[in-house]
């Protein structure tokens, strides 16, 4: 009798060990992937360089990609491992000026003081304009810099994917 308890035990003890194995031991997720690369137009020309295309999936359960716009305003999405492409699915794409450290942003902000107080002084301010520096805020209209306001949505397949975006100008501004 004595053997059968302990058998039993055994018997127990080994079949909690495997229930807590199989419940325990989490395989991560295997997705399909799609690797993504095109080109950004604005107003006509490439995208300018630096400036970042980051691809949010739609359902939020899946990882997001993203990109640095090389020449020509090409890209080729990643994830953060490095590694090329995304999971397969829906995504809404915003696009966010490259990043400037503040002594460059600041040096250009008073570039441009001293450029729109010559136009002022010489009166000839389309001779003088030209030499305004584009903020680097001013280069992606504000509607592509978020997931609430960009119109930029995109379907990544298993496989090669191309994706190119055209972006509207920002319009003027009214006075």
């Amino acid at each position: 009798m004595k053997r059968f308890f302990t058998n039993l035990r055994l018997i127990i003890v080994s079949f909690a060990c495997s229930l807590f194995m199989i419940v325990g031991c989490k395989q991560e997720k295997v997705y399909v992937m799609g690797k993504v690369s095109g080109q950004i137009m604005l107003d006509g020309k490439p995208l300018q360089e630096g400036c970042v295309v980051v691809f949010h999936p739609a359902g939020g359960d899946t990882l997001h990609g993203s990109s640095v716009i090389a020449e020509g305003g090409k890209y080729r999405i990643a994830q953060g491992t490095g590694q090329l492409g995304v999971p397969v699915g829906e995504y809404k794409v915003t696009i966010s000026p490259p990043l400037l450290s503040p002594e460059v942003q600041k040096q250009n902000e008073e570039k441009n003081q001293a450029t729109i107080m010559k136009a002022l002084v010489t009166r000839n301010a389309s001779r003088v304009m030209k030499d305004l520096v584009i903020l680097q805020t001013d280069i992606v209209p504000l509607k592509y810099r978020s997931q609430g306001s960009s119109p930029l949505k995109v379907t990544v397949k298993e496989g090669d994917n191309t994706s190119d975006f055209t972006l509207d100008p920002e319009p003027p501004k009214k006075n």
